[in-house]
């Protein structure tokens, strides 16, 4: 699976984070405003000279952003279906106006339980993947409310009655599906079972106000907060710099091996991020 973004896309969204127009940048630097937005677009070959001005002054590492532009780097792949102590994932992709989009299925073997991490815009494939897995799907969690990640979640829902688990900011994004009583606000640290699986809440805004990440044994599913080699459109300057300080506290604490499933492309490591993403040192 490829990355999520190419190099181009790391650099709109450090510009847009350090709250520079395209005419700041072509002041500050001297590239013009059409090489800016060519490169942006990921324009094949971009002179290293050019990458290292614009990473010294959006605050990236260069090294790591080359490796990107250059496709050196990659992070190990990890299979479709994952076995581990934390149970067993097993991935479903979806997508939104050819947009592909990542569910996950949280699987405990010893009692056929399973919980659905996000919709992918795809709940018919999910609840199709649960069954063909022989799992009861009890539980739906769901990282934020944007559509791709919440598309169907009603079929879903209706589909295997189980239970959703949100942020309390985006609940009122569920009506009138929420049922109090029933359902699970994700509040910061709660713990939540899953057959005989436990997974811990960690809050990571910024690419929206709520950001629920859901942390096992081994695993973390962190939604659209974090991609390989990149990280989710903040929605403010002030959003960007509380998303990537937010990351180091409540992610890069996890061990180095913690396998980290994004909400689109492929699944990296927490020690892989530390050493290769181009948004953090």
């Amino acid at each position: 699976m490829p990355l999520e973004d190419h190099y181009g896309d790391i650099l709109q969204k450090a510009r847009a984070g350090s709250g520079l127009s395209a005419a700041d940048v072509a002041r500050r630097t001297g590239i013009t405003i059409q090489r800016l937005q060519e490169l942006e677009g990921g324009a094949p070959h971009p002179p290293s000279n050019v990458l290292q001005q614009l990473a010294g002054l959006y605050q990236l590492q260069p090294d790591r952003l080359q490796a990107i532009a250059d496709q050196q780097w990659a992070p190990r792949p990890v299979a479709p279906i994952t076995e581990g102590p934390g149970g067993l994932v097993r991935q479903v992709i979806g997508s939104l106006a050819g947009y592909a989009v990542n569910s996950y299925l949280l699987c405990d073997p010893s009692t056929g339980e399973a919980a659905a991490i996000d919709t992918a815009n795809a709940p018919d494939a999910v609840e199709a993947e649960a069954k063909a897995a022989g799992y009861r799907l009890t539980t739906i969690l769901l990282t934020h409310a944007h559509p791709d990640h919440i598309g169907g979640v009603d079929r879903l829902q209706a589909a295997s009655g189980a239970r959703l688990v949100a942020h309390p900011l985006d609940q009122p994004d569920l009506e009138p599906l929420w049922t109090p009583g029933r359902d699970l606000s994700a509040t910061e640290s709660a713990a939540l079972t899953v057959g005989r699986l436990t997974l811990h809440v960690r809050w990571v805004a910024g690419h929206t106000h709520s950001g629920a990440c859901y942390v096992g044994e081994g695993m973390v599913f962190v939604g659209d907060c974090l991609f390989a080699g990149s990280v989710g459109r903040a929605r403010s300057p002030a959003a960007y710099r509380g998303l990537l300080a937010s990351i180091k506290r409540q992610l890069f604490m996890l061990p180095d091996s913690t396998i980290v499933f994004p909400g689109h492309g492929p699944a990296t490591t927490v020690g892989e991020e530390q050493e290769h993403n181009p948004f953090f040192d």
